[in-house]
């Protein structure tokens, strides 16, 4: 992700799926599926 691309994420709702997921936070796979089948607050995260 670029920086532009960043500042544009921090001003912006923006849908991720999983590999988008996967990639900006560094989680694996299986962290990334609990997180979308078990977090209650989940798709609402927000990561700086």
């Amino acid at each position: 992700m670029t920086k532009d691309q960043k500042q544009i994420a921090n001003k912006q709702i923006i849908m991720l799926n999983k590999e988008d997921v996967r990639e900006i936070t560094g989680w694996c796979e299986n962290v990334v599926n609990n997180t979308f089948a078990y977090d209650s607050d989940f798709p609402c995260i927000k990561k700086r």
